[in-house]
């Protein structure tokens, strides 16, 4: 499991540094 959460961690972790375009 510590695969699938390092890897959700990190497309969030993109998706709220390179999201700042898109604002929620």
């Amino acid at each position: 499991m510590d695969a699938v959460v390092s890897v959700v961690t990190v497309t969030l972790w993109r998706g709220l540094m390179h999201g700042r375009r898109h604002p929620l």
